[in-house]
């Protein structure tokens, strides 16, 4: 069995509301084992015996969209690499700013044609890591670009803090 991390995009927007506890009972009816969610955000522990996160991803996106009516989409993550997320943030962040991970299905480098030319963000491999200043997160650049990128491509985003609280759940297991 292996334990990865799936992050749900989209949820409890354009009126599709995902209740955690509901989430949890449709994954483990779906044959997935020891079903977590973390937060009200969309973020769930889980171990599997298929063999890939692809294939965990195709899962959830099935039955998702079989409960739901509609598609929601999902990235899926080994446990593993999460835990290597967590372990360091590339950007220098001070105490007036956010620090966050935007996650991608793709190499977040295609994301750089929409972010603004300064040293607010990282990309690496399907990971973009950015800074926000505290209270303002919503009007920087850099999340102004992202909105209009998740138009032509699948991400999510997550405050780095959860990332931390997520690896150390999957530390504890």
């Amino acid at each position: 069995m292996e334990s990865y991390v799936v992050f749900l995009r989209g949820i409890n927007v354009g009126g599709v509301k995902v209740l955690m506890k509901e989430l949890t009972q449709l994954l483990s009816d779906g044959g997935f084992h020891s079903v977590r969610t973390v937060l009200a955000t969309g973020n769930v522990l889980l171990e599997s015996s298929l063999a890939t996160a692809a294939e965990v991803r195709d899962r959830c996106d099935q039955l998702l969209a079989e409960k739901y009516g509609r598609p929601l989409e999902t990235l899926v993550f080994a446990s593993s690499q999460v835990l290597d997320l967590a372990a360091a943030f590339p950007l220098s962040a001070n105490d007036t700013e956010h620090r966050y991970l935007t996650l991608c299905a793709e190499d977040a480098e295609v994301l750089s044609e929409f972010l603004p030319a300064d040293k607010s963000w990282q990309a690496n491999g399907p990971y973009l890591y950015w800074l926000a200043p505290k209270g303002g997160t919503t009007d920087t650049p850099v999340s102004k670009a992202l909105t209009k990128a998740a138009r032509r491509h699948l991400v999510t985003t997550r405050n780095f803090n959860t990332i931390e609280k997520l690896a150390e759940l999957i530390r504890q297991r």
